[in-house]
């Protein structure tokens, strides 16, 4: 038996309520030898104990002893008068001995009764530890989220602001003569962001795609999201001359569907 199923098995409360066998407690003190951490929760019990017994102890009423004593003595009269007088001494004491022997039992149930319940409580009170330790742990992650999401919106709002970054407006074309699109453009950080201000709703099976004419050639710079409302980092290209929205098959294409132009802006 290894330590972590011995510390499960019960076997340590049943030895400091005094109710493990003389084999059982053997095996507690031996693994108390061994483990430092098993003796310090032999300690931990019997404190619990001692505390809980100081707690809820009360004293017994005044001349509760004496009249115990007088039943005891009416019980021993009454049993010497039903055998006239047939039993011996040690009858008698054997009598009395089986009557303490109940009382003795039966403090011995209470005690068992009390440290259970102590135990009860020392093993809520750790699953409350946990689920508050399980809590905080939670609460750090979102803190976490929250932080990275602030330093994100603090680079957005500083490329936003930077001298070098460029707005480049897009406009509808005949397709879609209402549509309006930006694109802050940095050449020096190389680095592009796309906001649909105004994008027609297309069908399931299309989307719209960006391109950069350089040079008369339209380079992919990716598929957009018509639904996200924040700004999507798009391909930066060098040199280009304009930007350019087009409406594809969903996923994309290789080459634009200049016929579906629906906005361009130059840079």
């Amino acid at each position: 038996m290894d330590k972590e199923t011995f510390l499960k098995s019960g076997l340590i409360e049943q030895y400091v309520l005094g109710i493990a066998s003389e084999e059982e407690a053997k095996l507690v003190e031996q693994f108390a030898d061994q483990h430092p951490v098993i003796q310090q929760e032999i300690d931990s019990l019997r404190e619990g104990l001692e505390q809980y017994a100081k707690q809820y102890a009360i004293d017994p009423p005044d001349g509760l002893k004496g009249r115990i004593m007088e039943e005891i003595d009416g019980l021993d009269q009454a049993a010497s008068n039903m055998v006239a007088q047939q039993l011996s001494n040690s009858q008698t004491q054997r009598t009395r001995s089986n009557f303490w022997a109940l009382i003795t039992s039966a403090a011995a149930l209470i005690g068992l009764a009390l440290a259970f319940s102590f135990y009860q409580q020392r093993n809520n009170a750790q699953d409350q530890l946990a689920a508050a330790q399980a809590e905080l742990a939670m609460v750090q992650e979102q803190c976490s989220k929250d932080k990275a999401a602030f330093q994100q919106t603090q680079q957005t709002l500083a490329f936003l602001n930077s001298k070098q970054t460029l707005p480049v407006n897009l406009k509808g074309s005949t397709l879609a003569p209402e549509a309006v699109a930006v694109v802050y453009w940095n050449s020096q950080e190389k680095k592009a962001l796309f906001n649909g201000l105004n994008l027609p709703e297309l069908p399931a099976d299309k989307t719209y795609q960006i391109w950069a004419d350089v040079e008369g050639e339209m380079i992919n710079m990716g598929v957009l999201d018509r639904t996200n409302p924040n700004l999507q980092e798009v391909a930066f290209i060098d040199h280009a001359e304009s930007l350019n929205i087009t409406v594809e098959p969903k996923g994309g294409s290789e080459h634009p569907t200049v016929e579906l132009l629906y906005l361009n802006g130059y840079i």
